[in-house]
C-alpha cells in the first residue's frame, strides 16, 4: 500500500485560511528532547534512567507568506493576540491543531517582486 507525503496542506490561523508560500511549512510537534543515562546498581550492573526536558515541550510552526495586504493584517492580528491564536494544519490524511499559539518573531516584511515574511509560531505540543 502506497503512503502519501503530506504536501500543500491548508493552514488556518484563527479559523481563517492563511495563504502560505509553497513548500515553506515546517512543524516540530513539541514533544521535547529526552535523555537516557545508565546508573550503577553495583557489581558492574546498570539500570537505565530516562528523563524528558519539559522546557522544550513547545510546538513550533514555521511558514512563509507573501507580503500581501491580507497577510500583513493577519500577521499584525496574530502578534496582537499574544498566545491566544490557534493554528490548524489540514490535509487529506492528517489534521493537526496547535493551541495557545503565539507569533514569537517580529517578521521582517519584504516588499518587492517576490516579497515574503517568515513567520515563527510556538504553542502547546500537538496531541
Amino acid at each position: 500500500m502506497a503512503r502519501n507525503i503530506i504536501y500543500a496542506p491548508t493552514i488556518e490561523l484563527n479559523n481563517t485560511i492563511l495563504k502560505v508560500v509553497g513548500n515553506s511549512v515546517n512543524l516540530m510537534p513539541g514533544r521535547g528532547s529526552s535523555n537516557l543515562n545508565a546508573q550503577s546498581v553495583g557489581n558492574g550492573a546498570v539500570e537505565m534512567v530516562y528523563s524528558e526536558n519539559v522546557e522544550e515541550k513547545v510546538a513550533q510552526f514555521k511558514c512563509a507568506v507573501f507580503t500581501t495586504a491580507e497577510n500583513i493584517d493577519k500577521i499584525l492580528e496574530a502578534k496582537d493576540n499574544h498566545a491566544n491564536n490557534v493554528v490548524t494544519i489540514n490535509s487529506a490524511d492528517k489534521n493537526i491543531v496547535i493551541l495557545d499559539v503565539a507569533l514569537v518573531n517580529d517578521p521582517e516584511l519584504s516588499f518587492g517582486n517576490d516579497g515574503q515574511a517568515n513567520l515563527e509560531f510556538k504553542g502547546r505540543p500537538i496531541q
